[in-house]
């Protein structure tokens, strides 16, 4: 079977113009395209082009998603503020939320803003990163809502959800530090996209219905075409696993703490969806950035230089599989395969966009 390859540039024009088609304003849609093209640029399918489909079938639900909704802020001070998204595209209200603690940080040094009515925010490091380019330390995280999917683990019921972090941190001549993590052992999407491949998942992920060790993703989640025909209905999926928290105890509580912070701060205890917390550090408030940088280099380096065991070819660091994938697939193209594509190509078809026009433009 041939698998698609398609270049950055021609796959974001073709997400913007499904999102444009389905009613999102021009420049919104290219943030979403740019977004989820990048997350497949950066190594991570499982939250790239893989999600059209569900996004569409949330907007077809009503509710969930309101493409253009207004991003409103209902409290700020000089230093903090509280957004809410009514529910447009996550990768819309992330963006903007960062946008104003990276603002709010070059006056007073250190911007933090919490975001709720949010939905799917898609790779949380996309908003933390951003605080790189104004040579800030960016820290994003979210958890509460409803969607849980995490044990505790020695539990057997579900209590937390997946809850990412993420933490840029700007260097001089070295790489960024760029964390993106689940507190859970991987991000449920990634789950959604080994079920589509029809292969297992590396044992240690999740659990079975009844608390056992498995490797079949379909003993978690349901597959997307499930999930997409129960958006809108009364009849809930029933996920028949769990997640395990990485680390063991440690992961476990720094969870929690994304939980009570990232949820509840943010005021989603009260909605399906959870909220997020952004938060952006000048450092140039703290201390002069190039000194800084040249300090976090050198930790870098040391890092880097520090001996390695028999066969290791590389000692990494948070961003680093993320930069080596995108430098090969910026100059290769991105690959998606043909069962998603063809998803994603039909419905395109379906609202009136013209995708092989797009691509051989």
């Amino acid at each position: 079977m041939t698998v698609p390859t398609f270049m950055a540039d021609r796959l974001k024009s073709v997400v913007s113009s499904i999102f444009m088609a389905v009613g999102t304003p021009g420049d919104e849609a290219e943030v979403i395209a740019e977004h989820l093209v990048k997350a497949n640029l950066y190594g991570h399918d499982s939250h790239g082009v893989i999600r059209i489909p569900y996004y569409l079938k949330v907007i077809e639900g009503g509710g969930l998603i309101k493409p253009g909704a207004k991003v409103k802020i209902v409290n700020e001070t000089v230093s903090t503020a509280v957004v809410d998204g009514d529910h447009n595209f996550g990768q819309v209200t992330g963006r903007k939320a960062m946008e104003i603690a990276i603002e709010k940080a070059r006056s007073t040094g250190i911007g933090m803003v919490t975001l709720h009515n949010v939905f799917h925010t898609g790779r949380v490091g996309e908003y933390s990163e951003m605080a790189l380019e104004h040579d800030m330390v960016g820290i994003v995280f979210g958890g509460g809502g409803k969607n849980w999917q995490v044990v505790a683990p020695k539990g057997m019921t579900r209590v937390l959800g997946t809850n990412p972090i993420a933490i840029s941190i700007p260097a001089y001549e070295e790489k960024p530090f760029r964390l993106d993590m689940a507190t859970s052992m991987v991000a449920a999407g990634k789950l959604s996209w080994y079920l589509s491949e029809g292969k297992q998942v590396p044992e240690g992920w999740i659990l079975d219905s009844e608390g056992n060790p498995t490797t079949d993703p379909a003993d978690f989640r349901p597959s997307l075409k499930d999930l997409g025909e129960s958006i809108g209905t009364d009849t809930p999926i029933q996920r028949r696993g769990s997640l395990l928290p990485f680390g063991d105890y440690k992961g476990w509580n720094i969870g929690i703490f994304v939980q009570l912070l990232g949820g509840y701060l943010a005021e989603s205890g009260r909605g399906q969806r959870g909220g997020f917390v952004f938060i952006a550090i000048d450092i140039s408030k703290f201390r002069p950035v190039e000194e800084f940088k040249r300090n976090v280099d050198q930790q870098i380096r040391a890092i880097k230089a520090s001996e390695k065991r028999p066969g290791v070819q590389e000692i990494l660091i948070a961003g680093d599989p993320e930069f080596h994938s995108y430098n090969k697939k910026i100059e290769d193209g991105i690959h998606i395969d043909e069962k998603p594509w063809k998803e994603i190509r039909e419905m395109a078809e379906s609202l009136g966009v013209d995708v092989k026009s797009i691509l051989e433009g």
